[in-house]
């Protein structure tokens, strides 16, 4: 099965597009695998992780995910998201899924975004 991140409303508004949805949604359709844009939900915004260092990264997206789907037991679950810097995300949203029932989670990202070396 396939998700995607979901965004925050403050950048879903800036942006008018989330992204990760629509990656998710294209991935879907081609290799023929079932998207599930409501697998995961954002329960708190979070402040944008650009100005943030790792660990504080980590915190900011600690908690902010929940699983309502008990679809994902016995799973592989493919995760999208549009940029992958530290992996905080990765692993935060991993985390819900693994200790919903998912089998395995992969993260694929469109890109990979490096922090500069004084942030970490």
């Amino acid at each position: 099965m396939i998700t995607s991140v979901p965004p925050s409303v403050k950048r879903l508004r800036k942006r008018g597009l989330d992204l990760p949805g629509y990656l998710a949604r294209k991935i879907s359709k081609k290799k023929r695998v079932s998207y599930f844009p409501k697998l995961l939900t954002r329960i708190h915004e979070t402040p944008s992780q650009t100005s943030l260092s790792r660990t504080s990264r980590v915190k900011n997206v600690d908690g902010v995910f929940v699983c309502h789907d008990k679809k994902v037991k016995d799973q592989h679950v493919l995760v999208i998201d549009d940029v992958f810097t530290t992996g905080a995300t990765a692993l935060a949203t991993s985390r819900v899924l693994i200790e919903n029932g998912a089998l395995q989670v992969t993260f694929l990202a469109a890109c990979r975004a490096l922090l500069d070396k004084n942030e970490s």
